[in-house]
């Protein structure tokens, strides 16, 4: 698969699945064996469906954009940014309104090509402080 295959499948998934919720997008580009390094995200294409629908329960106006893709056979790296307004209940955080912009990279292994492997690291604290799970430090002591 080449470099500009993997990224299309990667942008699908982004805009489509994450995006504009067409979860079907995850089943043409995640493989059953998939996994994530993330502890909430279960395995499989369902356990990604199940994220992404958790997600998009408790965020509105989502928008998630491939800054910058780098792909070496079966393996590629995604930097991406996500814009989003915090609407409703992420990971216990009640609605607070508050517009989230975070930015992340995730490493993705392909196998037949489907993800079947990621490794994501993102601005968690960045993340948890606009939904209200953690201080900002402008407000902590």
């Amino acid at each position: 698969m080449s470099a500009s295959e993997q990224q299309d499948k990667v942008r699908r998934l982004y805009e489509r699945a994450f995006c504009a919720g067409d979860l079907t997008v995850v089943d043409d580009v995640v493989a059953a064996e998939y996994k994530s390094n993330l502890d909430f995200i279960g395995s499989g294409p369902e356990g990604l469906k199940a994220w992404i629908q958790l997600l998009r329960s408790g965020v509105s106006d989502l928008e998630l954009t491939i800054v910058d893709f780098i792909s070496e056979g079966d393996r590629s790296v995604a930097h991406w940014a996500a814009t989003m307004k915090h609407t409703g209940e992420v990971l216990g955080a009640p609605a607070t309104g508050n517009d989230v912009s975070i930015n992340g990279i995730s490493i993705y292994q392909w196998r037949n090509g489907k993800i079947a492997d990621e490794f994501e690291l993102f601005e968690e604290v960045k993340f948890m402080t606009s939904v209200g799970l953690l201080p900002s430090p402008a407000t902590s002591s």
